[in-house]
């Protein structure tokens, strides 16, 4: 199965910038880079919401909220706090890494506003939205099936591995335990958020954390997306100071496709950089019909 992640590098960045660093080192090191909850674009992820809760149910759901929140920063915080529901629960024990699969570089029919049928890509929003209008990349990864992510993960345990950049070339990593595995799910599009029923405050449906963030409104739907997921261990939350990511096989990663405004500085860097990697590297460019072309370059 193959899933792409797009990378966002304005067109700006710099080859000694720490975005620009992130990106070699998921390509080198092989790394997949995990985002927490609260730096995630659609708001709603890592949220539940708790139907049948008593007045005293409520008071501890917006004490969690406080909890949860209290190393973000204060924006984020208030906008939780005072403008989400008070039955509204919040995680941060989840960490994400987001993949496209292969459908958003295929063609879909659909009604314009007229009922005319149209032929759209999802890819060409997807350099838009989530490679910096088409300055940033797009890393291909190939798994054999769903189950294969799990087998891929190169840590202890099923761990994932924190790093701490700093502005020297001293880089602290450490390993950290997960519980559970981590798990790649694709993401259910849905009309309505996740809920579940509470009877006495009490779940009486069988629900996990991972259900959290495999459920997202209609609006995503042209990502087609899947989710690599990795849980804290119990009772723990992630740091949102810190840097995490898991590491794949060495022959999970097929090819990186570089954006069309991505600088020549950029592109030169990569090339070095990649020069004794087996990835292959691509170009994009204009082409006739509103339509991008790949360049193989390596």
């Amino acid at each position: 199965m193959k899933l792409y992640k797009f990378v966002s590098l304005p067109v700006d960045t710099a080859v000694d910038s720490l975005r620009f660093r992130k990106l070699v080192d998921s390509l080198v090191e092989r790394r997949i880079y995990l985002t927490a909850m609260p730096w995630l674009n659609d708001p709603f992820d890592g949220t539940i919401i708790l139907n049948g809760l008593s007045d005293t149910g409520l008071q501890k759901v917006q004490e969690s909220k406080k909890e949860t929140l209290k190393f973000i920063n204060q924006s984020v915080t208030d906008a939780y706090l005072k403008k989400s529901p008070p039955n509204m629960l919040i995680t941060n024990r989840i960490l994400v890494a987001s993949f496209a699969s292969e459908s958003v570089f295929q063609n879909t029919t659909l009604s314009d506003t007229n009922g005319n049928v149209v032929s759209v890509r999802y890819s060409d929003l997807m350099w838009a939205y989530y490679a910096s209008g088409h300055s940033g990349a797009c890393l291909e990864y190939d798994f054999d099936n769903i189950e294969e992510i799990t087998k891929s993960i190169q840590s202890d345990e099923y761990g994932f591995l924190k790093v701490l950049y700093t502005d020297t070339d001293n880089v602290t990593i450490g390993h950290y335990p997960c519980n559970p595995h981590p798990a790649l799910n694709q993401v259910i599009y849905s009309p309505e958020p996740s809920s579940i029923i509470l009877q006495d405050d009490k779940c009486i449906e069988t629900y996990t954390l991972f259900s959290l963030f495999s459920q997202k409104s209609n609006s995503w739907s042209f990502e087609q997306e899947y989710r690599l997921l990795v849980a804290a261990p119990e009772n723990a939350a992630f740091s949102l100071q810190d840097t995490y990511f898991v590491r794949c096989n060495t022959d999970c990663l097929k090819s990186i496709r570089l954006g069309f405004k991505m600088s020549v500085q950029l592109k030169d860097k990569l090339l070095s950089e990649l020069s004794t990697e087996d990835i292959a590297i691509y170009d994009t460019y204009l082409d006739t019909n509103f339509t991008l072309r790949d360049k193989r370059l390596k």
